[in-house]
């Protein structure tokens, strides 16, 4: 919570720094020559050169942080869902090398797939803006599947850990829903009206298209081969007794 907290407090103050900082028309700054608006609006806010290099050399520091953890957790992800044969090739992706004990052929797919969408950028900005949307909102489909679940099943069914919140914690789940399904309806609208073909919004077309691989995936490969609770848990208990059978502590 205190990690929430610092970011909460240091983002309000950055956010509001920044509006402050608007001078004149917003589109003179979103149209700068320097390409890059949050560097306009550092000059703007200083009206010196170095100052707003250097303010700028501190944001790409902080985005290469954000990159490496992103990768992080994404390779991890995608090495702990392959270990329970939940994806294509999950055989090649739960590898760990040798070497550097990690799940380096996780780690490279992550960087290819990030590299894909990352130059969909150069070739079409509503391919880019589409894919983004997508990201954002399947991120919080995720959120609400287990919450689903858990509302379905009833959250006394479930064994409570050291950290509860009780009935703000039933509030929080109906909180987390509505606004799943707000972003679900708001990031399917256009960016601009009118809308036409070259600035529509076409995230409805990505959800469709991982809807499909995910149906095919499920239906050819997934549901012969993924490993669900029971299986896993027959391996946990396998793991403690191959431990607890190894040679006594002297």
């Amino acid at each position: 919570m205190g990690t929430v907290a610092i970011g909460f407090v240091t983002s309000w103050c950055f956010v509001v720094s920044m509006l402050f900082s608007i001078i004149g028309d917003f589109q003179d700054v979103a149209n700068s020559l320097t390409g890059v608006p949050i560097l306009q609006l550092f000059y703007n806010a200083l009206d010196n050169t170095a100052g707003a290099i250097i303010l700028e050399v501190l944001i790409i520091c902080t985005g290469l942080g954000c990159v490496i953890a992103g990768h992080t957790w994404q390779s991890r992800l995608c090495f702990s869902f392959a270990r329970d044969s939940g994806v294509p090739g999950h055989k090649w992706l739960q590898k760990i090398d040798a070497k550097l004990d990690v799940p380096l052929n996780a780690h490279f797919t992550s960087c290819v797939i990030v590299t894909f969408v990352g130059c969909m950028y150069l070739a079409s900005t509503a391919a880019f803006n589409a894919m983004s949307s997508a990201c954002i909102v399947l991120l919080y489909i995720s959120y609400a599947i287990p919450v689903i679940c858990l509302l379905f099943r009833g959250r006394q069914q479930s064994l409570t850990g050291p950290f509860n919140l009780g009935i703000f914690g039933l509030i929080s789940n109906y909180v987390l829903l509505a606004w799943t399904v707000f972003t679900l309806v708001l990031y399917s609208f256009p960016s601009y009206m009118p809308a036409t073909a070259g600035n529509m919004n076409y995230v409805c077309v990505v959800y469709a298209i991982v809807l499909f691989i995910i149906a095919v995936d499920w239906s050819c490969r997934g549901r012969k081969h993924y490993r669900g609770q029971e299986e896993r848990q027959v391996d946990i208990g396998h793991n403690d007794i191959f431990v607890k059978a190894g040679p006594a502590e002297p």
